[in-house]
């Protein structure tokens, strides 16, 4: 299927150039016929080019498809029709990227396709804007879910985001840290030795020797030693990347971390009802929406506990029991799902959970962030003491010594 470069001139007169993939040119031919288009001329590539053009847009991102979804909403509410709002939305859009994807939407339509399989094929948008939008063509509510898809898109970004300011902020503050300690023991360290090598036989203190030989080692081994604390992080990424175990034991430690770990299954548990509390109001079963839900689970560990709840909803196991089961879920959280249940409620209940957990991930990122702080000053505090002592304590010896000699 090559990917084909063309020029077609539209009933208008004005002539269009876009691309795409197609069987073969008899194929586009037929296309544009159907739009009341004529084909002008094009340029025929391998089928490879479409993923290097795919790979160069990129996706679009999440907070992009949100504002999508809502503006198209509101011109659908507004009774415009789709080419038209499309049209609009393509010519306002702020990146390449998505003017792109709305293209190809658009032009998707012109061939007869549902927006749902447009926006699908395009393979750039948010999941959760496919799997709605289908829901919305089906249910004749294409407004509502759309602008419900862009809620849930923003809420769950505002989640991503509290959870890595927590990660973040410390992990500046640490490798600055780092950086400084790197600075003293390879410039500063290494000059105030050769003053003490000066002193001629003076007792130096255990703290200070310990220093210069760590100063000297440093001078020759930075480069070693900074290279191996790069491939920390570095060995982990590439892990997660290249290993489904390895990525599944980190997902797993980073649960269970003292401080990180509550925070790391509240935005989890966040994400997980909210989703299906949109899911569930805007009429899907259950288990699909469990299983598109799996499909966008990050954690691999959480995704691991909770498996098995799709397939225990499909023997006739209550959903509050099925979470049971995982024992990953909090006590408030299957005591409200089962009260849904009861009082036919469900969809209401799972998204009070959503509405809690958020609001908890939320006070959790504040409350670490005063944690953390103090911590990592007196941290801070301690190896710089710790510097100041081990090099002004024989300094001040020494200046003591020239008074007295004096």
């Amino acid at each position: 299927m090559p990917f084909i470069v063309y020029t077609a001139v539209s009933p208008d007169g004005s002539t269009q150039r876009r691309s795409g993939l197609f069987d073969d040119v008899g194929v586009l031919d037929q296309e544009l016929a159907r739009r009341g288009e004529v084909l002008l001329n094009f340029t025929s590539l391998p089928a490879f080019v479409a993923t290097l053009r795919s790979l160069f847009l990129g996706r679009v991102s999440p907070l992009e498809g949100a504002e999508f979804a809502r503006t198209l909403s509101l011109y659908i509410e507004g009774g415009v029709d789709l080419q038209s709002a499309l049209a609009d939305l393509e010519k306002s859009a702020a990146t390449l990227g998505l003017r792109m994807a709305i293209r190809d939407v658009r032009l998707a339509l012109l061939n007869g396709v549902p927006i749902s399989e447009a926006i699908a094929k395009t393979g750039r948008f948010p999941a959760v804007i496919t799997n709605l939008s289908r829901i919305g063509e089906q249910s004749g509510n294409l407004a509502d879910v759309l602008a419900d898809a862009a809620q849930f898109i923003e809420r769950s970004e505002a989640i991503k985001s509290a959870a890595k300011r927590a990660i973040i902020n410390p992990a500046f503050t640490l490798t600055v840290m780092v950086g400084a300690i790197f600075f003293w023991l390879t410039v500063v360290i290494p000059k105030m030795a050769d003053l003490f090598r000066s002193m001629g036989d003076k007792k130096l203190p255990p703290e200070t020797l310990f220093l210069m030989n760590l100063a000297e080692f440093m001078v020759v081994w930075w480069l070693a030693v900074a290279l191996a604390l790069a491939a920390v992080p570095v060995g982990i990424l590439l892990g997660r990347q290249m290993s489904a175990r390895f990525r599944l034991e980190t997902d797993r430690l980073g649960w269970h971390l003292p401080i990180l770990g509550p925070l790391v299954a509240l935005s989890n548990q966040a994400y997980y009802f909210q989703y299906l509390a949109l899911m569930y109001k805007s009429g899907v079963v259950i288990t699909e929406a469990l299983g598109t839900l799996r499909k966008s689970l990050s954690n691999r560990y959480f995704l691991h506990r909770t498996q098995g709840v799709e397939g225990e909803l499909r023997v006739g196991t209550r959903l509050s029991v099925a979470l049971t089961h995982t024992q990953i879920f909090t006590p408030l959280a299957l005591r409200i799902v089962a009260v849904g249940e009861d009082t036919g409620t469900l969809d209401n209940q799972l998204a009070r959970m959503a509405s809690v957990f958020s609001n908890q991930v939320s006070a959790r990122v504040e409350i670490m962030a005063k944690l953390l702080e103090p911590v990592l000053v007196i941290f801070l505090g301690a190896i710089f003491g710790f510097f100041v002592l081990a090099v002004l304590g024989p300094l001040y010896d020494m200046i003591g010594s020239m008074g007295a000699g004096n």
